[in-house]
């Protein structure tokens, strides 16, 4: 969580531009739901969801953000918090809101994990109580941040699209394929995510005026929430191949 360690850097800085321009586009909200994914794994989703709750929290907004990669959770262990109750259980009836809601060291920042792994995650996200959730986050909290799947891996992110206020797509600099943009702009133009913005990740700003760092490596952050990418072998439509591969199926190899 860089930007609640070191609120002063240039990363930090970075978030707040995020943050200032999602205002643009959620004014007349009262509790804006911002559903965060990208196209593959590694492209930094987790890393800009997780630092985006944190700087939005430190306005003194009530924070909640979701761990909804019920495939592959990550966030609990950046948090520290144990992932044995969350969204799975609550989405499969076994416990309630206020069960899985748990607060966080940050001021204001609460998360509500993932839970443990469930055989039918897309299932359990088209349920009414996922609706209802949401529903109630917005009673509680002043902002909601989703942490979903990869659209281009699983469908679950695009379940939620009729239910929260807005999509952010990550791509990552150097990583990402140009065709990604395809998959974006197809998911735009046919309405299926009715609101969207694209955050550029780990980008390099030699050369610009005031901005001499590289943010993704800015004190090794860009290391802490994937691959590097200079040993990825396999390229795909959609970007590296082999950081898709393995995502929800054990390699058998």
């Amino acid at each position: 969580m860089p930007v609640h360690q070191n609120p002063g850097s240039t990363l930090a800085e970075s978030f707040r531009a995020v943050r200032t321009n999602l205002g643009f586009f959620t004014r007349d909200l009262r509790c804006p739901v911002v559903a965060v994914s990208s196209t593959i794994t590694s492209e930094g989703k987790t890393f800009v969801s997780t630092n985006l709750a944190a700087i939005v929290s430190s306005l003194g907004k009530r924070v909640l953000l979701i761990g909804l990669d019920l495939r592959k959770p990550r966030i609990h262990k950046i948090l520290g918090i144990d992932n044995s109750m969350g969204l799975s259980t609550y989405l499969s009836g076994g416990h309630d809101f206020d069960d899985v809601i748990q607060p966080t060291s940050i001021e204001n920042l609460y998360f509500a994990p993932a839970g443990v792994v469930p055989p039918n995650p897309a299932e359990l996200i088209e349920t009414e109580r996922m609706k209802l959730f949401l529903d109630q986050a917005r009673e509680h909290f002043d902002y909601v941040i989703i942490d979903t799947p990869p659209v281009a891996v699983v469908t679950d992110a695009l379940l939620l699209a009729q239910i929260v206020d807005m999509y952010m797509l990550v791509v990552r600099q150097r990583y990402t394929s140009k065709n990604t943009l395809e998959l974006i702009d197809e998911l735009y133009r046919n309405g299926t995510l009715r609101t969207l913005g694209i955050v550029i990740n780990d980008i390099s700003m030699n050369g610009y005026y005031g901005y001499g760092l590289r943010y993704g490596y800015y004190r090794g952050y860009g290391y802490s929430y994937g691959y590097t990418y200079y040993n990825q072998k396999g390229y795909g439509r959609y970007g590296y191949k082999n950081a898709a591969e393995g995502y929800y199926f054990k390699d058998e190899n």
